[in-house]
């Protein structure tokens, strides 16, 4: 394994535990939330650096654009999640017509509204990369988001399994 596979790795799992508040498993006590979130971030400095070509200069500008994006997608993520838990009560629980509307146009604007924030939080970043940078950044966030998902579900298997 390469000290880059070991970063990614690295990287995806501390940042699933920062979003659903977990340590990872090797830690005795789970570090407080701050602290996982400061290596995330240097983390994610690192694979900015290496992966993207970043420079401090631009790593100092594109960082909290990035987290602010991220802290957006998932706030938006856990109410979608939310609103759907609400649609899936109320059509079990056979509410009205109008009470089902107002739920699916409530979920409506939730998803308009992240692919606004989402296109907007891009246009933020890309102001400071060239072109190239811009295309290895979507290819490196992708990649994270993928590993973070599997890291999550991983996660959520071992807690169901310790059950």
């Amino acid at each position: 394994m390469t000290a880059r596979d070991r970063m990614r790795i690295g990287t995806a799992l501390l940042a699933a535990a920062a979003a659903w508040g977990v340590a990872p498993a090797q830690e005795p006590f789970p570090p407080r939330r701050a602290e996982i979130r400061a290596q995330t971030r240097g983390l994610l400095a690192a694979r900015l650096k290496a992966d993207v070509g970043l420079t401090d200069a631009q790593i100092t500008e594109v960082l909290p654009r990035i987290e602010s994006t991220e802290d957006a997608r998932r706030q938006s993520r856990r109410e979608r999640a939310r609103l759907l838990s609400g649609l899936r009560r109320d059509i079990n629980a056979g509410a009205s017509d109008t009470a089902l509307q107002a739920s699916l146009d409530a979920l409506d604007r939730n998803e308009r509204e992240e692919d606004r924030a989402a296109r907007e939080g891009l246009a933020r970043i890309d102001a400071t990369l060239s072109v190239p940078q811009r295309v290895r950044l979507r290819f490196l966030l992708a990649r994270l988001r993928g590993d973070f998902s599997r890291q999550i579900e991983m996660l959520r298997e071992s807690r169901r399994g310790a059950r």
